[in-house]
């Protein structure tokens, strides 16, 4: 494993950092099913030694909210861009999945979009637009969103884009739908996948450059 995935842009001498790979821009098609859930998979089998934890399943408006509330306003591809991380993370630490709703792998990056339905046409999503009266998230899951959430906050959102542009599980939904770079696409990344990999990145990764894990989570 190369460490291209946390640091997809280059550092150049007396510059500031320039990202490798900048997408172009998409607007997703409407038309969507914005209800759609992800069907439940099989546990897979890793050398990760942690015990499961069986947490609730919010909805993904109820976590955006609570992304708001750790953030202030955020881009709306930040926003995207951290339920993905949060969602990925908490199945990769064996935690479960955080929010129900499945995440399609659009062209710049994952969505989800019942989230994106409540937002688009802003530039920017300040708490309270998302989701007026959203479901209070228990202490657990709430720690593991603030320790995800505070992780990724230094970076811009086209650096967000590079760093999902990299991983598996987005690429790999849109290898099964058959999407080129910049296509529009609704494939829905699986639930296995961002399981599997991100068990995989927190098995290799050292604690400088993975979000830390929440200790009950260690202990469990």
């Amino acid at each position: 494993m190369t460490w291209s995935y946390w640091w997809p842009f280059r550092e150049t001498k007396g510059s500031a950092a320039r990202l490798t790979h900048v997408p172009a821009t998409q607007t997703q098609p409407l038309g969507l099913n914005f209800d759609q859930r992800e069907p439940k998979t099989e546990r897979r089998s890793t050398t990760m030694d942690l015990g499961a934890v069986n947490l609730p399943e919010y909805r993904a408006l109820d976590v955006a909210e609570a992304i708001l509330q750790r953030t202030g306003p955020l881009n709306p591809i930040t926003l995207h861009k951290m339920l993905y991380f949060v969602k990925s993370w908490s199945l990769g630490w064996n935690a479960g999945p955080v929010f129900r709703d499945a995440m399609q792998a659009w062209a710049n990056g994952p969505v989800v979009p019942a989230v994106y339905q409540r937002h688009r046409r802003q530039g920017l999503v300040n708490p309270g637009e998302i989701e007026p009266d959203p479901e209070q998230i228990d202490a657990k899951t709430r720690q593991i969103i603030n320790n995800i959430v505070d992780f990724y906050r230094r970076y811009t959102p086209d650096q967000l884009i590079a760093l999902t542009h990299h991983d598996s599980p987005w690429r790999n939904a849109r290898a099964r739908d058959g999407a080129l770079p910049g296509e529009r696409s609704a494939a829905i990344i699986k639930r296995a996948d961002m399981r599997e990999y991100y068990r995989d990145l927190a098995n290799e990764a050292n604690s400088r450059r993975m979000p830390r894990m929440p200790e009950f989570l260690i202990a469990a």
